[in-house]
Formats: C-alpha cells, structure tokens, sequence
C-alpha cells in the first residue's frame, strides 16, 4: 500500500476497533477504498482524512510545513535504515514554525540530523532520554528546530516522527461539507463498482495542525447543531458516517444522530500511542 493507503487503513482500523466490529474480511481496493465482510453483510467503506483548508484550490501555510516534515521523515527514517548505530533509538523533533527546512536543503537537513544524533548518543552512551538543542555547528538545524528529544525503546528499528500540537483548529460545518461532498459526488461510482448492502464513510482527523479539532465535549455538541449538514447526509447515498479522531483518544462519533462511541481501551500519551501502533 501507498502512504495515501496506508493513512487510510489507520483510519479505518481505529475506526472499527473503537466502534467494536468484527469483521471477517477486508478487502483493499478503490472507489470504495475497502470492503468489509461482517456477517453475512458487505459493507463498502470509503475514507478520507479532516483537513481545514478542504474546498480550497490552494493549501494552507499549516498543510505546505505538514507536507515538508513529511519528506524529511521519509528521507531520514531511509538513511537511517542503514545506519545501526541509531538502531532502537527514538526521536521527537520539534520545529521552530514557520521555519521549515525547504525541498532543496533536505539532503543536508538529514544528514546533520543523522550526525547530531550520533555525536549526541556517544557522548551519552547510557541514554534513557534526552532533550537537546542544536548547536552553532548545524546552522540549519538550529534554524528549524526547536529541540531533538531522543530516548531507547524495545523495537529493533529506528523511528523519527513530528508532531505539531499547536493548538486546535475548530470544527466547522462548512468544512466538514467541504470534506464530505467530494465523497458524495462518487457515490453513484461507488453503488457501481459492486453489490454492496451499506455504503459507509469515515473521516479521519489526525494530530497535524491542520487536522486538530477541539476537545471532543465541544465537537460533540457542535455535531448536534450541524443541520445543514444533517440534510446533506440524508440525501448522500452513505448508510452511515464516522467521524474518527486520532489526536482525542481514538473518539468516534457515527451518523445518522452524531452519538459519540468511546474507546474500550485507554491510550497514556503520545509516546505509548506509538509504540501500541508500531
């Protein structure tokens, strides 16, 4: 699967491990973009993921930094494949916003971090964790970033991710409408592509900036005030609607009545919510 796909598919898990289904089979295809055998039922799911600017011909500043961090994850976590010196090593980076390295300065962005880290692990031979600011001899760094919190975890691999906790964004109807009409577009699409007894829809919100909303006992009685939107999904074509939220514990709320479905297990911070997917 594809990095789209592949964002797609948490959703869809988070989603269906909150509600609580079973499912015999899942099935890994587009337009939908999964079926789901439960029971005797095939459902067709499509996913898609939040974002603010949704319905705008140009993304936000908040979705240009999201998509560079995006490339130097990739390029670093390749580099470091071949690097076992960092093997088992974590790190958190934190960025100096708006300051994000550009396309033409990645290569030298991984390679200092790469370098930083290392110097940074031989010194401390014994981690467990550290917070670490870079230094005048990575100008580059020090630009960018914030700090590199590194510390050892029990996965034989090396992990680098980011996370820009930066405040929410609202949940707005209009938005929502925005994400959702796309979807509803398709659907004739959707019904023809097979003999499906449901048509569902997932929406993912994640934990990038653009993604957060706010704390789930507003969105809850938000949801409930979204009339417009309520008449939109009456004539959508889609059976039911999940609204899944990654950055609040995994809550989904589900459509038609927006009821909130808590999950049965309980997350302990970002930290354990890597680990448990990894």
């Amino acid at each position: 699967m594809d990095k789209k796909k592949i964002e797609e598919f948490y959703y869809l898990i988070e989603t269906i491990e909150t509600i609580g289904l079973k499912l015999s089979e899942i099935i890994v295809r587009e337009d939908p973009d999964f079926i789901l055998k439960i029971g005797k039922k095939t459902i067709g799911a499509e996913v898609t993921g939040y974002h603010i600017d949704a319905g705008q011909k140009k993304g936000s500043e908040a979705r240009t930094a999201e998509e560079s961090y995006s490339y130097i994850v990739e390029m670093v976590n390749e580099k470091l494949k071949k690097n076992s010196n960092l093997e088992s090593i974590w790190a958190h980076l934190a960025f100096n916003y708006p300051y994000y390295p550009q396309k033409v300065d990645l290569e030298k962005f991984s390679d200092d971090l790469i370098k930083f880290t290392t110097e940074s692990i031989r010194k401390n031979k014994n981690l467990k964790e550290m917070n670490l600011k870079p230094t005048d001899d990575y100008p580059l760094l020090k630009k960018c970033l914030k700090s590199v919190t590194l510390w050892r975890e029990p996965f034989p691999f090396i992990h680098f991710f980011m996370h820009d906790y930066s405040g929410n964004i609202g949940l707005s109807e209009e938005n929502l409408i925005n994400v959702i009409q796309p979807k509803i577009e398709k659907i004739t699409k959707y019904k023809k592509s097979g003999n499906f007894d449901e048509l569902w829809l997932i929406v993912g919100s994640g934990r990038f900036h653009s993604q957060v909303i706010p704390p789930l006992c507003f969105v809850e009685s938000e949801l409930k005030e979204f009339k417009k939107l309520d008449n939109v999904l009456e004539n959508s074509g889609f059976s039911k609607i999940y609204l899944c939220f990654r950055s609040n514990n995994e809550a989904v709320f589900e459509w038609p009545g927006w009821n909130k479905i808590e999950p049965k297990h309980i997350i302990q911070g970002g930290r354990d919510y890597e680990q448990r997917k990894s």
